[in-house]
């Protein structure tokens, strides 16, 4: 069986911080995959907020007392403009372009925890009840498709099973 032909039969545990779980076997391992909330997201990649003003700033609008007044694009609006004018858009099509990109990249950092989340895969593979595996990866927005979020779990289990390989040789080699 090929890694690749595997079912994820996804259900909630209850009383978790865990979203989904998928349990099955694979190689003679037992393998566990959670989908968890990654409470340390990272949206550099977005932007970032701040209440100091700068030149690429856009201010932030229905921002409250408590919440930044500015939102600097990960990606300056002038580079975001130079980009599409080497495309061939006019200065006005770059400059509307550029504009309407770093206000979704506002709305979206702004969104997070409202609209959408940041996940994290968990992978733990074990043999007879014992762990010999790990991996994770975190930082994933939650909105991916179904079929981009089975292949990142499915590439993380790969390299688990390698892992508990590698440890069960280990143990094989105890005397």
């Amino acid at each position: 069986m090929n890694i690749n032909d595997i079912e994820l039969n996804w259900e909630q545990p209850k009383g978790s911080n865990v979203i989904k779980r998928a349990e099955f076997q694979f190689d003679s391992f037992d393998i566990c995959a959670d989908i968890v909330f990654d409470h340390y997201a990272d949206i550099s990649y977005l932007g970032e907020f701040t209440d100091k003003y700068s030149p690429e700033a856009i201010e932030v609008p229905d921002s409250g007392p408590r919440d930044c007044k500015y939102f600097i694009p990960a990606i300056p609006i002038k580079e975001t403009i130079d980009y599409y004018v080497k495309e061939g858009k006019s200065l006005d099509e770059a400059t509307e372009l550029a504009n309407e990109q770093a206000l979704s990249y506002l709305y979206r950092a702004k969104d997070l925890g409202v609209t959408w989340n940041m996940i994290g895969i968990l992978i733990n593979v074990s043999k007879h009840g014992i762990k010999l595996g790990f991996n994770s990866i975190y930082g994933i927005e939650d909105d991916i498709s179904d079929d981009e979020l089975r292949n990142l779990v499915l590439d993380c289990v790969s390299e688990a099973i390698e892992d508990a390989k590698k440890n069960l040789a280990k143990l094989c080699e105890c005397k």
